[in-house]
């Protein structure tokens, strides 16, 4: 769940308004976002990138980042294989998508760089053995 409220809501069910058209008549109109319950796996590898280059240009690594960073990537460990609704929050079903296995990868090399580059700890062969099963997928 990685879709956040602007309010206090805890939930962000998507509900459908038959009465309300939208922008030129358009239909439907939905309020709330469907995406709150989706799993997007590619989110991951943008994350872990994202850190990456602030690490490599304007933070000073930190503990408790790292260790976050470290407990993404076990999630994902055991997510990689599933589909998803990947980076087009497809209705309809879960998918296997290129791109969500591809920002996997970059997920799990950006945490073995970090360790290289960085000096930081985690278990750098797993994560190359599971970057190198992702490749192989792709």
């Amino acid at each position: 769940d990685h879709v956040r409220p602007c309010r206090a809501e805890r939930r962000l069910t998507e509900v459908e308004l038959p009465w309300l058209g939208g922008y030129e008549g358009s239909k439907p109109v939905r309020i709330g976002n469907g995406a709150y319950g989706q799993l997007q796996i590619d989110v991951y590898g943008e994350l872990m990138d994202a850190l990456h280059v602030a690490r490599r240009y304007m933070l000073e690594p930190s503990e408790a980042s790292w260790s976050f960073q470290k407990v993404l990537l076990d999630d994902l460990e055991g997510k990689w294989r599933e589909p998803d609704e990947g980076i087009w929050e497809v209705r309809g079903g879960r998918q296997h998508f290129t791109h969500s296995r591809l920002m996997a990868w970059v997920a799990f090399d950006r945490g073995i760089r970090a360790v290289e580059d960085y000096g930081l700890d985690g278990p750098v062969a797993d994560w190359r053995s599971t970057r190198d099963a992702i490749r192989a997928d792709i």
